[in-house]
């Protein structure tokens, strides 16, 4: 669970910085927006990657399946509260980020990890960074759906309001 939990915190917090740099215009980038970004995504990362390992401890299926795909669901929205909540934007975190958080989470759940990985049911370092890399992969493809999601049903900002007709034009008398 350690090694899984340091390889998935590390690349979650990678990919995460990647994310804000990518869908973050330029001039809006902040050390603080970065660094955020790389602590939300190591709490969802490492947290995330738990999911398996506690649903192995649980006994029935119904109970299993919840927590195996509730833990990864959480730990995506727990990743977006923290660097909402280190942020220095002023974009919020609502309702209908935390469902696309979860469902995004959730759909990574069956993702395999290094004990797929690997023959001798002790994985190596090599396995968990290759898990934890293939899955960081992964979870950036459910992002940018989440991006897309997001600026679809946007609203499009208010035009600037068309000079009334009371108001001089350029060049004319006064």
């Amino acid at each position: 669970m350690g090694m899984s939990a340091v390889s998935n915190g590390a690349f979650g917090a990678v990919g995460n910085t990647g994310v804000y740099l990518a869908t973050t215009d330029q001039q809006d980038w902040s050390v603080q927006g970065a660094a955020a970004a790389a602590a939300g995504g190591a709490v969802a990362g490492a947290a995330g990657a738990q999911g398996g390992h506690l649903a192995k401890h649980i006994e029935g299926p119904r109970w299993q399946g919840a927590v195996e795909f509730g833990v990864p669901a959480a730990a995506e929205v727990a990743g977006s509260l923290v660097q909402a909540g280190l942020d220095d934007s002023d974009e919020g975190y609502g309702v209908d980020d935390g469902l696309l958080d979860a469902v995004g989470g959730a759909a990574l759940a069956k993702f395999p990890g290094a004990e797929q990985l690997t023959w001798s049911g002790r994985p190596s370092w090599g396995a968990h960074v290759g898990a934890a890399y293939a899955g960081e992969h992964a979870g950036l493809g459910v992002d940018a759906i989440k991006y897309v999601i997001e600026e679809v049903t946007q609203p499009d900002p208010e035009p600037a309001p068309a000079p009334s007709s009371e108001a001089a034009a350029p060049g004319d008398a006064q």
